[in-house]
């Protein structure tokens, strides 16, 4: 079509994520598109139907015949088999990633029982990391959606047998809200009994009144803002399509920027009464930048040598990196609830100086504090806090700018 013309396309959207829609309309408005958004209920009709320029899509519905028309075609996921047969373009989460860092996470806060939600490659790289770990994980092998219907009952019998504390990995955070309640119906206490993880940062699941739940940030807003970028170069022959491109659609891959922490997960798996002990004096002292790790060994009349050994064994790294984390993280809290200068922050967070916050900040997430503290809440969330840990940089700056201009990372053909 004639590059300018005003774009008619069709977003067919079957699962409902707000930060895509906001991402996909976004981009919509800044270049005047015509943006039809059937109801759910009509979608296959709609499709079947359209007439406009492309289709936006995370289902199979008729592809088909959209493909047949010459209608440019992107995909928001590539799991549908006719999406993946027909799209000329696919915009996917790296699940390797999300399951890998996911896993990481849990043995990072000394979990040693857990529970898999998770499907597809999401499930297959959690597991592996938590057996190359030396531990194994209980599977859910049935939908959550089906909760608490069908499969209510089962639900609430895995729960009720796993061994506390124990961990659940969810494939988005839906399925996490369905296990939270869940939880709730058989008594068990978030996060001390179990502590869920979800997928998305779906504010409207992962921020509910009662309990707010842990997710990993899978770019929903930057992917489906990027998705319609690349509708908008389809279009315009800046892209190629699926036959120019040999039959093939180009694929896109966006990996997780991170953990965002909140109550679900706030939580140190810990069975031995001690260090459980030392954890919490450790958290309670790290506001101090005058506390020094021989200080807890003193009060628990252990040498400095044998509370790195405990650390190590249950978290794997040394009290002192476990002292960092945690004034690092109360450092994002003061910045994304907050408007104090950097120089208070870095006092009330046990750093000397504000260099020294810097310093630590940058090298552990990629970018500076008040980069992070500027950056759009979709990215950086001001109900939680991203979580790299050195898994992955926190790439919340560099996100926000991509989406505005640049083509998506990880191409794959």
């Amino acid at each position: 079509m004639k590059k300018g013309r005003t774009k008619t396309v069709l977003l067919s959207k079957n699962f409902l994520s707000m930060p895509e829609i906001r991402g996909i309309l976004d981009y919509a408005r800044s270049r005047q598109w015509i943006l039809r958004v059937p109801r759910m209920l009509n979608l296959a009709e709609e499709a079947r139907n359209w007439q406009g320029d492309g289709v936006i899509s995370d289902n199979e519905c008729a592809m088909k015949e959209l493909k047949a028309r010459g209608i440019a075609i992107v995909g928001l996921t590539d799991l549908p088999p006719e999406l993946l047969r027909n799209a000329d373009i696919l915009l996917a989460s790296d699940d390797n990633r999300i399951g890998t860092m996911a896993a990481d996470y849990f043995l990072h806060r000394g979990y040693r029982n857990f529970v898999c939600a998770a499907v597809n490659l999401r499930r297959t790289a959690f597991l592996r990391r938590i057996g190359e770990s030396g531990f194994r994980s209980e599977t859910i092998d049935f939908a959550l959606d089906s909760c608490p219907g069908q499969y209510g009952k089962e639900l609430e019998s895995v729960l009720r047998k796993t061994p506390r504390p124990f961990c659940v990995f969810c494939d988005n955070d839906f399925d996490a809200a369905v296990v939270a309640d869940a939880a709730g119906s058989v008594g068990l206490r978030i996060p001390e009994d179990i502590a869920i993880l979800g997928v998305g940062n779906e504010s409207f699941f992962s921020n509910p009144s009662a309990l707010a739940l842990s997710s990993v940030d899978s770019r929903l807003y930057e992917r489906a803002f990027c998705a319609a970028k690349c509708m908008e170069q389809l279009l315009d022959g800046e892209l190629p399509r699926r036959e120019a491109n040999g039959g093939e659609p180009t694929i896109f891959r966006f990996a997780p920027s991170g953990i965002v922490e909140r109550e679900s997960t706030d939580f140190y798996a810990v069975e031995t009464p001690r260090l459980r002990k030392m954890v919490h004096f450790l958290q309670e002292n790290a506001p101090s930048q005058f506390f020094r790790v021989s200080e807890l060994a003193g009060k628990f009349l252990l040498t400095e040598s044998s509370v790195y050994r405990a650390f190590r064994a249950r978290f794997g790294i040394s009290p002192k990196q476990f002292l960092l984390e945690e004034r690092l993280r109360m450092a994002q809290r003061r910045l994304a609830d907050t408007d104090d200068t950097l120089s208070a922050v870095a006092d009330s967070c046990g750093f000397p100086g504000p260099g020294a916050l810097h310093y630590a900040f940058r090298r552990k997430f990629g970018c500076s504090p008040n980069e992070w503290r500027q950056a759009d809440p979709v990215g950086r969330n001001r109900y939680g806090h991203l979580y790299g840990d050195g898994f992955t940089r926190c790439r919340v700056c560099a996100a926000r700018r991509q989406a505005a201009g640049a083509s998506p990372p990880d191409r794959i053909r």
